[in-house]
């Protein structure tokens, strides 16, 4: 969803992705390094959450039939708290102990028969070292119908923004970034089928 810039040159592609056909698939993926008390203060955080919730939750409330989300790596409070008040049942996993959620790394952990509606990738897909593994797993999780919402660093933007004012350099906790397209071709091949994509660019 879209995001309001803070402080830099704040680019992304935000994208909905749902699965083509029910998949039943295993477990497995990278929690999060959550530090988004590190470039903005709480209420442009919240602004933040509150603008994307409020953009893609209804579409996404059309599209699926249950209400079970799980946040990987941000297990913001702000944002789960808004999905439990319009009726949702919240999850989140990340490799730091995170607001009563679960501590642990999404792509070792067993998650057994647990099935979502809706999974959240917020600005955690460049931190995992295999990006495309972390796909796989989340589309296996989902339940028929589910949905896929991620919010990621987006390549595009490199050349207009320049090397310096894109603002999403961290070696110590990205590793891989992608363009819309070819972030588009990864997720068909696992078996998505993009139903949104957004790039948002604002300062």
């Amino acid at each position: 969803g879209g995001c309001l810039g803070i402080n830099k040159l704040y680019l992304q592609a935000s994208s909905l992705r749902s699965p083509r056909k029910n998949q039943v698939g295993t477990c497995s993926s990278l929690g999060s390094l959550g530090s988004k008390a590190k470039y903005i203060n709480a209420k442009q955080y919240k602004a933040r959450i509150e603008y994307s919730t409020k953009l893609y939750i209804p579409l996404i409330e059309e599209m699926t039939y249950g209400r079970k989300v799980l946040d990987v790596g941000f297990c913001s409070n702000e944002f789960l708290n808004i999905l439990q008040e319009r009726g949702w049942i919240t999850f989140g996993i990340d490799l730091m102990s995170n607001n009563g959620y679960i501590q642990g790394d999404f792509e070792t952990y067993d998650f057994k028969t647990e099935r979502f509606n809706l999974i959240c990738f917020n600005h955690i897909l460049e931190c995992f070292k295999f990006p495309v593994f972390a796909l796989k797993k989340a589309f296996g999780l989902l339940a028929m119908n589910g949905v896929l919402m991620i919010k990621t660093a987006c390549t595009d933007f490199l050349y207009p923004a320049t090397y310096k004012g894109w603002g999403y350099w961290n070696s110590r906790e990205h590793y891989v970034y992608f363009s819309q397209r070819a972030l588009e071709k990864e997720l068909e091949k696992v078996g998505f089928e993009v139903i949104l994509n957004r790039k948002n660019a604002t300062m």
